[in-house]
């Protein structure tokens, strides 16, 4: 059989028994191996630009801390290296496990703490310069650079971006104001919150976002628009 054979077709999760349509994939070569794989639009450039194809949602299974999420399931609040061994387990035990071995290969690493990168789809925020980009660079001009030379990069920068991503999941820098409701794991912008943080900053607490309880940033009567869940919790990286 050929690939085309399988796109479009309907087949059954192993473990969650919902409906998997078959796709297509162009990105992996015949010296390279072909076969059967899953797909992950959460979790890969290639898998997301196949997901986008075939408009699959684009759903990551792992929190910021490489635990399973609401998108996991049956997996939740377990590190994504117990999840693959519990995988394993699942298939088993269904008897959809046909074959377990171990392969080595060449995966990209952070180079600070050299432990292997985990890619996952997330929410960004982004600035779209090209709308302000005279008053940005008006204004970097007005800053006092150390060493002298930063302005002609900072111009540079400002002339050649279309737009700029300011969420980077940095555990330093400037806090984006928004709120995470725990009921279903949307992203809710605050202009509220915003507020709030401009006023305890010009207060003389810069640090307020982090130390405050996150019932200080958001109305008494606050509800997700989603879920309509009155619990959240604070943005934990920045920009």
């Amino acid at each position: 059989m050929v690939g085309s054979e399988f796109e479009g077709k309907i087949f059954s999760h192993p473990i969650f028994g919902r409906d998997s349509v078959g796709v297509v994939g162009e990105f992996v070569s015949e010296e390279e191996g072909t076969g059967i794989v899953h797909i992950a639009p959460g979790h890969g450039k290639e898998d997301y630009e196949v997901g986008k194809k075939y408009s699959l949602p684009i759903q990551s299974v792992l929190d910021e801390f490489g635990k399973g999420n609401q998108n996991s399931i049956k997996y939740i609040g377990i590190f994504y290296e117990e999840m693959n061994k519990k995988v394993i387990e699942d298939l088993k035990e269904k008897g959809f496990l046909f074959r377990e071995g171990e392969y080595e290969h060449s995966y990209p690493h952070c180079w600070r703490c050299k432990k292997p990168v985990v890619f996952r789809a997330t929410r960004q925020w982004f600035i779209k310069v090209e709308d302000i980009r005279q008053d940005l660079i008006e204004q970097a001009r007005k800053v006092e650079w150390i060493p002298d030379w930063g302005i002609t990069r900072m111009e540079s920068t400002l002339a050649s971006k279309p737009d700029w991503c300011i969420s980077r999941q940095r555990a330093w820098g400037v806090p984006i104001p928004y709120v995470i409701c725990k009921g279903c794991g949307e992203y809710i912008w605050s202009e509220y919150a915003a507020e709030k943080i401009a006023e305890l900053i010009l207060a003389g607490e810069p640090d307020a976002w982090w130390e405050k309880d996150i019932k200080n940033f958001i109305p008494e009567d606050f509800r997700c628009s989603n879920c309509g869940s009155s619990e959240f919790e604070k943005r934990k990286r920045c920009s």
